[in-house]
């Protein structure tokens, strides 16, 4: 018997020990103790028997249900309430150690910080490139910051706005901030959608680009005529003039510089000419543009009567415009003057003093017709008045001046 109570202490030590680790599991005492009888009831059943029953109410290992019940087992004489605490302090599989950890993970996450992404915005979503744009960012508790579009880094972020310039793009970016916190983690903050327009160039190419033109296309011996010319994009013009007696244009001879050298525009009161001999005249304007190339334009004029000779055409107003010896005639006109007037006397004398301004070859014949009109309106041009051909107030008042 001793025997027996020797082994079932030991049995006892041995078992008790690896749970006294563990947490209690709950069995209670009246099932602990009801379980223990029906043990002690059974002194011929296996072990094995019981092990099923014991786990299913303590949930204790199956190893430590079949130590209970060899220790129940072994000592017949020993009352159940003995082996009550030993069957109480049975414990669940759960280390301690694995408890705390748990419990230190949950602490973690229950005093772990929440940060906020950073936000952006920019000042024109819809740019034309060239221009720059506002980015305007805030990242609170965020360090470390920098700016990307499309995922490709765009430089630091130390202050806010900051000017992003749009130079050479063109099409459609997401903008946006990234930042490191704290916890150790790196936010990206709202995409921002940026379209860029392409630059378009509103400054026109430079080409060379001429005009050329005449106050008249027909005038008399002596009359001045007037030239006006401009030019872009030029670096010199000159004018040449041509000539061809017949009238019919097959027999110009050659080229005669008008002494209008590197002129490339006109006088805003035109470049003012003088009519030669009868016949047809032709003027150049060449102006040189250099890499923009050359641009020539033409004028045709037709002189109707002359005794000047062809070096004379197209003389400078200066030379063509010497005084004459007027004081034989004297009249006064006192009615406007036009083509087909009957006023024969008023003509007469308007065609003799036009013949002494150097400006009438034609006829004195008191009928105002296209030569005595050609001859009125060179007689203005000569004079600076608006070359009408009609014989008004501005007309009248100069030549009673003269005469």
């Amino acid at each position: 018997m001793k025997k027996y109570i020797l082994g079932a202490a030991l049995f006892f030590v041995l078992l008790v020990t690896p749970l006294a680790q563990a947490q209690a599991s709950g069995l209670t005492e009246s099932q602990a103790t009801i379980l223990i009888n029906v043990v002690k009831a059974s002194p011929g059943t296996p072990a094995s028997a019981f092990i099923d029953l014991i786990t299913a109410f303590s949930g204790v290992t199956t190893a430590q249900a079949s130590s209970l019940i060899s220790v129940v087992q072994a000592s017949p004489g020993t009352t159940a309430s003995a082996f009550v605490p030993l069957l109480t302090s049975f414990t669940s599989n759960v280390p301690t150690n694995q408890t705390t950890t748990q419990t230190n993970q949950s602490t973690t996450q229950t005093n772990a910080t929440t940060y906020t992404k950073p936000t952006v915005s920019v000042s024109n979503s819809t740019p034309t490139a060239g221009t720059a744009i506002s980015f305007t960012w805030s990242a609170p508790n965020g360090s470390g910051c920098y700016w990307s579009r499309d995922g490709q880094y765009g430089g630091a972020l130390t202050s806010s706005p900051i000017s992003v310039s749009t130079t050479g793009l063109s099409g459609y970016y997401n903008m946006t901030a990234s930042c490191s916190y704290p916890n150790g983690q790196t936010l990206t903050s709202n995409q921002v959608p940026v379209t860029v327009a392409p630059q378009t160039n509103t400054t026109a190419p430079t080409v060379l680009s001429t005009t050329f033109s005449q106050d008249s296309s027909m005038s008399v011996p002596g009359a001045p005529v007037k030239l006006y010319w401009t030019s872009t994009g030029a670096s010199s013009c000159s004018v040449s003039i041509r000539y061809d007696s017949s009238g019919t244009g097959a027999g110009y001879g050659s080229w005669i510089s008008a002494g209008l050298e590197n002129s490339i525009n006109s006088p805003s009161t035109g470049a003012v000419m003088t009519s030669g001999s009868p016949g047809l005249y032709q003027a150049q304007l060449y102006c040189n543009g250099g890499s923009l190339g050359t641009n020539v334009k033409y004028l045709t004029h037709t002189v109707t009567a002359s005794t000047a000779s062809v070096s004379d055409a197209f003389s400078s107003a200066a030379n063509a415009g010497a005084s004459q010896n007027i004081s034989a005639f004297n009249y006064t006109w006192n009615r406007d003057l036009q083509i087909g007037s009957p006023y024969s006397a008023d003509v007469t004398a308007l065609q003799t003093a036009l013949m002494k301004e150097g400006v009438y070859t034609g006829e004195i014949t008191g009928g105002f017709y296209d030569q005595t009109y050609l001859a009125v309106k060179a007689f203005q041009q000569k004079y600076g008045i608006n070359a009408t051909g009609y014989f008004g107030p501005q007309t009248r008042e100069k030549l009673n001046a003269l005469y």
